[in-house]
């Protein structure tokens, strides 16, 4: 995935880069936009996203902009709503939706 990422940036003249880290865990740098593809299944199991969206809300700049691309059945902008003022679906086919998210708020 990130390989394809990367490819995808340099295709497209991106300014840009594809990270691979635990959940932004050693990341410090903030960052202008995130998109993200967390897991969303360990085997049968469906899995939290809280950490991929409380690593966003710390990673990313004041103006940034997150994008969470997701199952559409999970509900990550009902959580991201806690974190982020702005939280909107920009798109939904009933397979995959695209969650944008704007203005982490700070505690």
């Amino acid at each position: 995935a990130v390989m394809a990422c990367s490819e995808n940036i340099k295709r497209h003249a991106i300014a840009g880069h594809a990270l691979c880290d635990n959940v932004g865990d050693s990341l410090t740098t903030t960052f202008d936009c995130i998109v993200c593809n967390p897991p969303f299944h360990h085997g049968f199991t469906q899995v939290s996203n809280d950490a991929f969206i409380a690593a966003a809300q710390r990673l990313l700049k004041p103006k940034g902009h997150v994008f969470f691309v997701v199952n559409a059945f999970i509900p990550i902008e009902k959580k991201a709503a806690a974190l982020f003022a702005t939280v909107h679906t920009i798109l939904n086919n009933q397979h995959f939706k695209v969650i944008h998210c704007q203005q982490p708020i700070k505690r």
